[in-house]
């Protein structure tokens, strides 16, 4: 008789609210993202140790959103928040707690959104309120030595409130192989 070697995994959203937008992990493995009647859950099967999330927001003025992730019927993890847009209030204060970097300038959608810019040929730029990414496929001798090259720059706090700190200056003495990096600080 074949064991079997699954887990069963059940997503639940509960709670006053009525609309949640959710992001999750799915039984492929891959992400998806919508707006859900709360309440609302999901069962679906995954092998032992395959990692599992869940993210709720609620869409309304007000209510609770409360988010639990069972394995087997055990408990894995269960969270609650209340008052709307909380993940967007949450980057907020972890930027201005953190950083001393103030956010509240951008709408909830600015914050929560990431937007993509692709350049012809090889090169991505990701923005959001708080960064912005720039990743370049560099083409090598053969495919496996290819590089991508990841530069992130995130939000300063503005001079007027906080110091500055020194920019990162980079440099490769021209006798170093093209993948030797010196990063100077």
């Amino acid at each position: 008789m074949p064991v079997d070697d699954t887990r069963t995994v059940v997503y639940r959203i509960d709670g006053t609210a009525s609309r949640a937008s959710l992001t999750m992990r799915n039984e492929t493995g891959g992400t998806e993202q919508g707006t859900h009647l709360v309440p609302w859950d999901d069962t679906f099967t995954v092998a032992p140790g395959q990692f599992v999330y869940l993210s709720a927001q609620n869409e309304g003025d007000h209510g609770t959103i409360t988010c639990t992730i069972t394995s087997d019927g055990q408990v894995v993890q269960t969270a609650e928040s209340s008052g709307a847009y909380v993940i967007a209030e949450q980057i907020r204060e972890h930027h201005r707690s953190t950083r001393s970097v103030d956010l509240s300038r951008f709408s909830t959608e600015e914050v929560t959104s990431l937007q993509q810019y692709s350049l012809f040929p090889n090169a991505t730029v990701l923005v959001s309120a708080d960064l912005v990414s720039v990743l370049v496929a560099v083409p090598g001798s053969a495919p496996d030595r290819a590089e991508l090259v990841a530069m992130h720059f995130e939000r300063s706090p503005r001079p007027d409130r906080a110091p500055s700190t020194r920019p990162c200056r980079t440099s490769r003495p021209t006798s170093a192989p093209c993948s030797t990096r010196i990063w100077r600080c």
